[in-house]
């Protein structure tokens, strides 16, 4: 039968040892619902049922820590909570925690993670579309943000710039469209948009 062996009262916490070398961190309102004291046998049901509350007090700390240090996708804050040795119910839960008080927004992250990417590079859709599942966002929320012209458009002369520039750069190298056609698809560019380029920029090489 776990015995307590200290119980340590903060402010914003209380910390409960035990004489196994565990720890249990828990809020003060949490910890004020048991009848705990130092030197204390408890059931294991009830050692148990601490550890549960311990762990979610954790998660919730350590999900909003991660998430003020800049804005995470859901997928992000769970890939985050997993590492930390946390049950999947209690992920779960307080994933759906945050959700419900508006600390995750995944059509929002979406927006400004495309806002972001777009305002410093120029990338087309094909990139944009795979940086944005490499953060775990659905299909749906991807493809609906990508639909809004505030947030993605596609910008022909810019993307000429950037060619132009490029080809500039492979003077007197051998294969020069196939370069830049590479260059511009790992942009994200699809095919009719390389195509254009390459024909405008060779084009004005030649004129």
């Amino acid at each position: 039968m776990p015995k307590i062996t200290e119980i340590k009262i903060r402010e914003d916490k209380v910390t409960v040892e035990f004489d196994n070398q565990e720890k249990f961190i828990l809020p003060p309102l949490v910890f004020s619902n048991y009848q705990l004291s130092s030197s204390q046998d408890i059931s294991e049901d009830l050692y148990y049922d601490l550890k549960k509350q311990s762990d979610k007090f954790k998660a919730k700390q350590k999900g909003l820590d991660f998430l003020a240090r800049k804005d995470r996708s859901v997928a992000e804050v769970k890939k985050y909570l997993k590492r930390i040795n946390l049950s999947d119910s209690i992920i779960d839960e307080t994933l759906d925690s945050f959700i419900s008080l508006g600390y995750l927004n995944d059509y929002d992250f979406a927006r400004k993670y495309a806002s972001y990417w777009l305002r410093h590079k120029v990338i087309g859709e094909l990139l944009l579309k795979k940086k944005l599942y490499e953060k775990g966002l659905q299909r749906e929320i991807i493809e609906q943000v990508l639909k809004e012209e505030d947030v993605f458009q596609i910008n022909l002369d810019e993307i000429y710039s950037l060619a132009q520039k490029k080809y500039r750069s492979l003077e007197g190298k051998v294969n020069k469209k196939a370069k830049l056609a590479n260059f511009l698809r790992q942009r994200g560019f699809g095919s009719e948009v390389v195509f254009k380029m390459i024909n405008r920029v060779t084009q004005e090489k030649e004129e």
